[in-house]
């Protein structure tokens, strides 16, 4: 939006590219609102869908309460779905467009500097190190943001880790022959998850907690246990395709201030939120 009113806007991004793991896939509306001034929204619902019904279950399967979306009827910002990578792949098309933004991979920001003038950052580029600067820099650069810890210090970030962990999966399985709705919570003391429609052609997200202390291979290794017991029909791993996997902690943590000077951080830079 900013290189659509013509504002210069340089993206530094310290990946080789645009990243595919499992990450969001609902937006609601305050955030659908957003796409729509931003223009993508059409090209969101042309990937993506609009979802209907949500629910939380007993690990049984027994219905305890739900909404449906559709009573909200053409209302522009409803709910929308669309992996993260999806909207990744979009933004950067519509980016790309902008004759005033312009997007440098490799580019890792190691420290930060500011007066009253304008505002700097040291990057580290395959090459060679620069300086970089700008009259205002946004601090979009996720949950170990090196720019919020050069603003706070690196163990400033206030709030709370759970020692539990969630592990995202993407997978292939027949969820509407158990009469599954677009989202389900399932509501359990050891196998808590989630399990969604994100896609067109039958993909779901399944996200579940996890026992703290395991090790990436561990977490692998548990993995078909987790579904057998988690999901309708205990399926075997014959049964389901297993596209991604994914683990993470589960944090809800807020930065003391979103803007120091000419410095701004968003997204998780500025909080983490459990998606759960």
């Amino acid at each position: 939006m900013l290189a659509q009113h013509g504002i210069r806007v340089t993206i530094l991004d310290a990946a080789k590219g645009l990243d595919d793991r499992p990450r969001a896939t609902h937006y609601g509306p305050p955030a659908v609102h957003e796409l729509r001034r931003a223009g993508v929204i059409d090209d969101v619902l042309a990937e993506g869908f609009l979802p209907g019904k949500m629910c939380w279950r007993k690990l049984d399967g027994t219905y305890l309460a739900g909404i449906d979306n559709a009573v909200l009827g053409d209302h522009p910002d409803r709910v929308a779905c669309l992996p993260l990578d999806g909207l990744g792949k979009i933004l950067f098309r519509h980016l790309e467009r902008e004759k005033s933004a312009e997007i440098k991979w490799n580019h890792r920001v190691t420290d930060i500097g500011q007066d009253d003038d304008k505002a700097w950052v040291k990057v580290t580029t395959p090459t060679d190190e620069v300086s970089m600067e700008a009259d205002y820099i946004v601090g979009c650069d996720g949950a170990s943001s090196q720019i919020r810890r050069s603003l706070h210090g690196d163990w400033t970030f206030p709030g709370t880790t759970w020692d539990e962990q969630i592990v995202a999966t993407n997978v292939y399985y027949d969820f509407d022959k158990y009469g599954y709705e677009d989202a389900n919570f399932i509501i359990h003391p050891e196998h808590w998850h989630m399990a969604s429609r994100i896609s067109k052609d039958g993909m779901w997200r399944v996200s579940y907690g996890e026992k703290s202390g395991l090790t990436h291979d561990e977490l692998v290794a548990r993995q078909p246990m987790k579904f057998r017991e988690m999901l309708p029909g205990n399926p075997s791993p014959k049964e389901y395709k297993l596209a991604s996997f994914s683990p993470y902690r589960v944090h809800q943590r807020l930065a003391q201030r979103m803007r120091e000077g000419r410095f701004l951080l968003a997204a998780d830079a500025a909080h983490l939120c459990n998606p759960l």
